[in-house]
């Protein structure tokens, strides 16, 4: 996920910390690449971010095994895929 959240010390935490407060909040937007300009699929960056958050649960027990992320990828690539037909 391409945050647009400065480096830190403890970047792991402090990062997580940030994004799930703009999950929380559901403002997508915030956690975008400034680099990107805005140049997206706004419900493409929120699978995007929805999947993120999913790999990032405190307990492993919550969190997707990595064929799930890839069955959540490639079902985006497959839906854009038609879109784009």
């Amino acid at each position: 996920m391409c945050l647009n959240v400065p480096p830190a010390d403890d970047a792991y935490g402090i990062k997580c910390t940030q994004a799930k407060q703009y999950l929380e909040t559901e403002n997508v937007k915030a956690l975008a690449d400034t680099q990107l300009q805005e140049n997206y699929d706004a419900n493409q960056m929120q699978r995007a971010v929805l999947v993120a958050a999913l790999c990032v649960r405190q307990s492993a027990v919550w969190r997707p095994s990595m064929s799930q992320v890839l069955a959540y990828i490639l079902s985006a690539i497959n839906s854009l895929l038609k879109f784009m037909q």
